[in-house]
């Protein structure tokens, strides 16, 4: 059966190297500063939408009909009320 309740991260991956230099360490990101991305894609992201992001955001639109009626048949997953309006990916 799916699994409706959020299970603890498992962090199958804990240190990561490349080329001689570490870039994960603990399961962390080393050198990333992760307040600066997060800004930085927030300033990013928070523009106007470009001429092709909105043709495709359109068709994604035109779209969605035929996806729900394909995955309709597929259990409805549950959302824990803490995790509304968030991203929420139950296998993490």
């Amino acid at each position: 059966p799916p699994r409706t309740e959020p299970q603890p991260r498992r962090r199958a991956v804990h240190t990561v190297v490349i080329e001689g230099r570490t870039v994960l360490s603990g399961g962390v990101f080393v050198n990333v500063d992760e307040g600066e991305t997060i800004r930085e894609l927030r300033d990013r992201l928070s523009g106007p939408l470009a001429p092709q992001e909105l043709e495709l955001r359109k068709m994604a639109i035109e779209l969605l009909p035929f996806i729900e009626a394909f995955y309709g048949t597929f259990p409805k997953p549950t959302i824990p009320d803490g995790e509304r309006g968030r991203a929420f990916l139950p296998w993490k």
